[in-house]
C-alpha cells in the first residue's frame, strides 16, 4: 500500500464506489479561492477561503503595512467581499451568496489583539478554543452565519 497525490478520477471512483455515497454530492467544484488587494501597486493585503464543504468555508487574511494607511476602506472592501453590498444598481453579491456558505470560520492565533478585533468588527463570534493550532500556540475559532436566503 501507498499514499499518493489525489487525482480527479480517484474522486470520481470514489464517487460510485464510497460506502456513503450522499457525501460525494456534497464536494465543492473548487476548494482554494485566494486573493490580493492592492492599492496604486501596493500590496494591501493577502488572503481567501478554503471550503470544507458546500455549505462551510474558512476565511484567512493578513493586512501588510500598507493596509495601516488605508485601515477603514480595507475593512469595508473585506467585509463587502465576504458579504457583498448594495451598489447603485442593486445587489452585489459576495463570496459567501455566490459559493452557498451558511458557515464561515476564522482563527486568530490566542494574544493575537489586533486580530481578534478585527474579526469580531467584521461580525465574527468567538466559538472555541484550539490547543497546538499555530504550532505550540492555541487558536481561537471564530464564526459568522449566513441565513442561506439572497443576501447573507
Amino acid at each position: 500500500m501507498n499514499f499518493r497525490q489525489l487525482q480527479q478520477s480517484d474522486v470520481e471512483y470514489m464517487a460510485e464506489n464510497s460506502y456513503d455515497k450522499d457525501f460525494y454530492k456534497q464536494v465543492p467544484a473548487q476548494t482554494e479561492f485566494d486573493y490580493a488587494l492592492e492599492h496604486d501597486g501596493d500590496i494591501l493585503g493577502v488572503g481567501g477561503f478554503r471550503m470544507k464543504n458546500n455549505t462551510t468555508a474558512w476565511c484567512w487574511f493578513d493586512l501588510s503595512t500598507k493596509a495601516a494607511e488605508h485601515t477603514i476602506v480595507c475593512y469595508r472592501v473585506i467585509k463587502e467581499w465576504i458579504e457583498g453590498y448594495e451598489g447603485k444598481d442593486g445587489h452585489v453579491p459576495g463570496f459567501c451568496e455566490t459559493h452557498g456558505i451558511l458557515r464561515l470560520e476564522a482563527y486568530v492565533k490566542v494574544g493575537f489583539e489586533a486580530g481578534a478585533r478585527t474579526v469580531e468588527h467584521l461580525g465574527f463570534e468567538w466559538e472555541h478554543r484550539m490547543m497546538k493550532f499555530i504550532g505550540q500556540s492555541p487558536a481561537d475559532r471564530y464564526v459568522k452565519y449566513f441565513d442561506g436566503d439572497s443576501k447573507c
